[in-house]
């Protein structure tokens, strides 16, 4: 581990608090996050930094002390730094860290980074493509500053913004013989072999919440879980071992040389939903700000996708 900012404004403020769950509250962070930062630092300084008694209040340890005298000059001085810079350049020199699901970092995330970075060059952007729930964790640790996902949080340190609407497509094996789109009942599917991501996807997720509204149960299909891979999902479902969902825009090469073949269900159409994610807190730094107003106003650059 380095040393960072984050970790010494955790310590901070756990400092001040004299508690890790009132530190917590304080930074809309999770009790074991702040907990986590603290061991960071222990590890890195090799030394306690608290004293963590059965009941009441933490008391500093002498390292401790030191540690959160110069702690409090390093963010003082950052915060100064940062502000003096940006004053004087009317740029944000922050650092922006992003955090995707598979399918919004593949596909939808790349576009809107470029069209940011050509606008704000001065920003350094770094992206980590990965399961929801590991984004959820970065948020919530300080790991992360923005995620987007196809799964909505249920933390409540979690704000979300809705940032687009990708339409899902239910396909099957395609047949030469046949070429029009085959229209069916969710309840006509029944018993099929189902090729879906694994649990936790948010487009597993977005299907499992259409089956359910319309009183049909993932239970009811024969499951066949992919992890992570859509190319194998694709793949599968063409040696004709069951239908599937995904996004239309990652089928539609397939469904239109004749490899799939779409199958339009009677309930309607199908979507999934994907978030812009941010962590509750007091201040939001330039950069995260600029971010999160041109990603919500970024369709252009996702629609030319699907």
């Amino acid at each position: 581990m380095e040393l960072n900012m984050f970790s010494l404004k955790v310590f901070l403020t756990v400092a001040e608090k004299q508690s890790f769950s009132g530190a917590a509250e304080t930074l809309f962070l999770t009790q074991p996050a702040v907990s986590s930062q603290v061991q960071n630092l222990e590890n890195y300084f090799q030394t306690p930094l608290v004293i963590r008694p059965h009941s009441g209040a933490i008391k500093l340890t002498d390292a401790g002390k030191i540690v959160c005298d110069y702690a409090d000059k390093f963010v003082v001085l950052g915060k100064e730094l940062l502000r003096d810079i940006e004053k004087q350049t009317g740029k944000s020199m922050m650092q922006l860290r992003l955090g995707a699901c598979f399918i919004a970092g593949a596909h939808l995330v790349p576009a809107v980074m470029k069209a940011f970075v050509d606008k704000h060059p001065t920003v350094d952007v770094s992206l980590n493509v990965t399961r929801c729930e590991d984004i959820f964790q970065g948020l919530l640790s300080g790991s992360l500053d923005i995620g987007i996902a196809g799964l909505s949080p249920k933390n409540k340190f979690l704000i979300k913004k809705k940032f687009y609407e990708l339409p899902l497509t239910i396909f099957e094996a395609g047949n030469a013989q046949k070429q029009c789109k085959r229209v069916a009942s969710i309840r006509e599917l029944i018993g099929s072999s189902l090729i879906i991501r694994e649990k936790g996807a948010g487009t597993r997720k977005s299907f499992q919440e259409f089956l359910n509204k319309h009183h049909v149960n993932m239970k009811d299909f024969q499951l066949i879980s992919v992890s992570e891979s859509n190319e194998a999902i694709k793949r599968l479902v063409m040696t004709g071992m069951g239908f599937s969902v995904l996004p239309h825009f990652i089928v539609k090469n397939e469904l239109k040389d004749g490899r799939l073949s779409e199958v339009r269900l009677k309930e309607g159409a199908l979507s999934q939903s994907f978030f812009v994610i941010y962590r509750k807190q007091s201040i939001i730094s330039r950069s995260q700000q600029d971010f999160l107003e041109f990603i919500l106003k970024a369709h252009t650059a996702v629609d030319s996708i699907s």
